[in-house]
């Protein structure tokens, strides 16, 4: 991640999104919500609601603010 950061800092076109906070906001990553129940459905894919509910308004905020530095 620390690369990817990098060359976000060097591009005005690169823009990294970084689900980690989202998802796992605590020290121990949780897989589980008491809302939403699974938060993946393998080891690496998100699970429709986690998507749904958790990813999809941030990446949303994200998107708007990379537009408003424009």
């Amino acid at each position: 991640v620390k690369k990817l950061k990098e060359l976000e800092a060097l591009s005005e076109n690169v823009y990294l999104f970084d689900t980690l906070p989202i998802v796992c906001p605590f020290e121990i990553c949780q897989t589980l919500t008491k809302q939403d129940g699974l938060i993946y459905i393998d080891y690496n894919h998100f699970s429709d609601k986690t998507l749904k509910n958790l990813i999809a308004p941030e990446l949303n905020k994200f998107i708007k603010s990379i537009y408003m530095r424009k």
